[in-house]
């Protein structure tokens, strides 16, 4: 799933663990095709259940991601950590730039960082209808995955 794009497959053809995409002439892994049929049919299995399952899918969708790229994960948790450290304002998330520019009361928080593949990840599998990810679904996110917050306070 990590690599997969989200339009609709019109036919594949298996070969050694491989799945080309025919039409786009894109090849994909049989096991990021499996993942991603494994993330569609959860979503749909949870529908109908509070907030029809959307953390819960959320959550399997870190997980697999996490399980495929166990190196991008350490690098990005050592880079995650430096940019927590590097904080003008921990408790809040501003940069020494936003106090510089903004003052005391800078209007630029750095709360919740999200590498780029999970977040397409999600959109894949919800539309923007779906899953607004808006300011509210960015704090519920950082509530429920404490790791991928910058700011303590959110």
């Amino acid at each position: 799933m990590s690599s997969l794009s989200c339009q609709k497959v019109p036919s594949l053809k298996m070969k050694k663990g491989i799945v080309t995409v025919t039409e786009t002439g894109e090849v994909r892994h049989a096991s990021d095709v499996l993942d991603a049929d494994y993330l569609l049919d959860m979503k749909k299995e949870l529908s109908g259940t509070e907030h029809n399952g959307i953390w819960q899918v959320i959550g399997e969708v870190i997980k697999v991601w996490v399980n495929k790229h166990q190196n991008v994960w350490k690098s990005y948790l050592v880079e995650l950590g430096t940019v927590k450290e590097t904080r003008a304002d921990k408790e809040f998330g501003k940069s020494k730039d936003t106090m510089k520019y903004h003052g005391d009361r800078g209007n630029i928080r750095y709360t919740i960082d999200m590498p780029e593949p999970i977040y397409n990840m999600i959109r894949c599998i919800y539309n923007d209808e779906e899953l607004p990810m808006n300011r509210e679904f960015f704090q519920e996110f950082g509530k429920r995955f404490k790791t991928f917050r910058v700011a303590e306070k959110q």
